[in-house]
């Protein structure tokens, strides 16, 4: 069975049709609160400059700074607490896939040292 990885791309979709709700709101209040193309494409644009930044493969250190520096930007100040809630709830949602991706790689490693480990105790065979 194929593993599924934390995917962006599948967030981003899930954040712009509003699949998900916050504090017990339905998606149509919460599309009340972004109803201005401005709001829309701020928001659209930071979660492209999120998608950018975690093709950059970046360590765990990184990846809590750059995520705090997103928080305090001043772009976000403006809007309400249900956006802030969005940015909170996408925070720890990159954070999880990060570490996800962490474990799998570390994985794959253990794995593959185990591999090369065992090569080097098989004995050619006698012709």
């Amino acid at each position: 069975m194929k593993k599924k990885y934390p995917n962006l791309s599948y967030l981003m979709y899930d954040y712009f049709n509003l699949k998900f709700t916050y504090e017990e709101k339905s998606p149509e209040d919460l599309i009340q609160k972004f109803t201005t193309t401005e709001n829309i494409e701020t928001i659209k644009n930071t979660l492209e400059e999120i998608d950018s930044f975690l093709r950059t493969k970046p360590t765990e250190k990184e990846c809590h700074l750059w995520l705090s520096s997103l928080e305090n930007n001043c772009a976000f100040r403006h809007y309400n607490f249900t956006a802030l809630g969005w940015i909170k709830h996408l925070q720890s949602k990159i954070l999880k896939a990060f570490q996800q991706r962490t474990a799998i790689i570390e994985d794959l490693k253990r794995k593959s040292e185990k591999f090369w480990a065992n090569q080097k105790n098989i004995k050619p065979k006698k012709g």
